[in-house]
C-alpha cells in the first residue's frame, strides 16, 4: 500500500514520469497485492492534483503571456472557436493527456478558455481515470506477459 501512495505522489508532478508510475502500479496489481482498480486510483488522483496545480497557477502566467498573442488573429480565432464548442473543449481537456507532453498545456488551455474550477476538475478527473486505467491496465498486462516468458 505504501508503494501505491508513493506512485500517487509521483504523478502529482506535472512534468514527472507518470507513465512509469502507472505501469508500476499495474505491475503491483498483477502480482495480486492490490486489485487493479485500487492501483488505478492513486495514479488518477495524482494526475488530477497535478493538473489542478497547473490550472491554479496558470492565472498569473497567462496574464503575462496574453498580450503577446492578443494581436494574433489565428490564436484569437482558435480560442473563440473552442469557447463556442464546449463539447470539443471538454474532449480536448480530457483526451489531450494521451498525447505525450499534452497534460500541462491542456490545463493552461482550460484556464485560458475560462473553464470553472469545478468543471475543469470533473473533465480532467474523467480523463485522468481513463488514462490511468489504460496505462495501469497495460502495466498489468505487460507484467503478466513478462512473467509468462520468464516461467
Amino acid at each position: 500500500m505504501t508503494a501505491l501512495l508513493l506512485i500517487g505522489l509521483v504523478t502529482i508532478i506535472p512534468f514527472g514520469p507518470v507513465e512509469a508510475a502507472a505501469v508500476t502500479a499495474g505491475t503491483l496489481a498483477h502480482t495480486g497485492l492490490v486489485p487493479l482498480w485500487v492501483a488505478v486510483l492513486p495514479v488518477a488522483i495524482g494526475m488530477l492534483l497535478g493538473d489542478y496545480l497547473v490550472y491554479a497557477a496558470a492565472g498569473p502566467m497567462l496574464d503575462r503571456a496574453r498580450p503577446r498573442w492578443a494581436n494574433r488573429p489565428r490564436v484569437a480565432a482558435m480560442l473563440s472557436a473552442l469557447v463556442a464548442k464546449p463539447l470539443w473543449r471538454d474532449v480536448g481537456v480530457a483526451g489531450l493527456r494521451f498525447v505525450p507532453g499534452g497534460r500541462t498545456p491542456t490545463a493552461l488551455m482550460a484556464r485560458e478558455l475560462r473553464m470553472t474550477r469545478t468543471h475543469f476538475c470533473v473533465v480532467a478527473g474523467a480523463g485522468s481515470l481513463l488514462w490511468a486505467g489504460v496505462w495501469t491496465g497495460g502495466g498489468s498486462a505487460l507484467a503478466g506477459g513478462a512473467l509468462t516468458l520468464l516461467a
